[in-house]
């Protein structure tokens, strides 16, 4: 998964193929093979010899390449992706460099070539629909109506730990330290200074700061694709509302095949 906070990797050969496979890439990206421009949106059956280049992504945050049968890489906890954190997973578990080689599980490609539409993605309006909770009695009446009214910029503290944003400061009613506990994902922390950080997929697993709401899942990755200087508001719903919203994303993802394009 290229991502512009690794420029390395946006200008670096993502690939060096030895054999016939498929590469499907998604994003908004400036996409080629060998010297030809390739289409973003939709896979590609590259031969013996070709390379495929991601460069960077004109409006995203981040983009996805995806290999037919996956990468064939020693799996850690169940999974071949990279924890650059804590240095697990991947290879030695660190970000991809110039010169690297992922080996293929799969020998040769398979089926057609397919295309997406990326007019057919659910709408973003910068809007995160939140839980209120868990800790939202640590905050006063006023503060909780700034944070569900008020205007709030991504700030350039923001990677896949958490985005940290900044905007009118949210009031404490009871200070700003609670004993440490559980954070899920999308949770909005409030430190000492009042403004928000919104946890994501690379969050600590526990933490002694309040947290005044949790953004719903379906809005978690709309958040990961905005950049820093982009505006977000917050809107309170409830639980009903949120698991409908969790049941229209997972009927969208179940309905995908389908709006695949095949290209013969």
């Amino acid at each position: 998964m290229p991502e512009r906070e690794s420029g390395e990797a946006n200008r670096a050969d993502l690939f060096h193929l030895g054999q016939d496979t498929r590469l499907a890439v998604a994003g908004d990206a400036t996409v080629t093979i060998g010297d030809a421009p390739a289409a973003a949106w939709r896979s590609h059956t590259l031969h013996r010899g070709q390379v495929l280049r991601v460069r960077v992504l004109k409006r995203d945050t981040r983009g996805y390449v995806a290999v037919a049968g996956g990468i064939a890489l020693p799996p850690v906890l169940g999974s071949v992706a990279t924890h650059v954190r804590t240095g697990l997973g991947g290879i030695e578990g660190r970000k991809l460099k110039v010169g690297d080689r992922l080996p293929l599980a799969q020998a040769t490609a398979e089926g057609s070539d397919r295309a997406f539409d990326p007019a057919l993605l659910p709408p973003r309006d910068g809007t995160l629909r939140v839980l209120l909770g868990p800790q939202d009695d640590c905050f006063t009446a006023a503060g909780i109506a700034t944070f569900l009214s008020a205007e709030y910029t991504i700030t350039r503290e923001a990677d896949r730990m958490g985005y940290r944003l900044d905007g009118p400061a949210i009031e404490h009613a009871k200070g700003y330290n609670i004993v440490s506990d559980g954070i899920p994902l999308g949770a909005v922390q409030v430190p000492g200074a009042g403004q928000p950080i919104v946890m994501l997929v690379d969050r600590q697993t526990t933490g002694g700061y309040p947290k005044i709401a949790t953004v719903i899942a379906p809005d978690v990755a709309a958040l990961a694709q905005l950049r820093p200087g982009a505006k977000v508001r917050f809107r309170a719903v409830t639980m009903a509302e949120a698991l409908a919203a969790r049941r229209e994303l997972l009927a969208w993802l179940d309905a995908l095949p389908g709006r695949l394009a095949s290209l013969g």
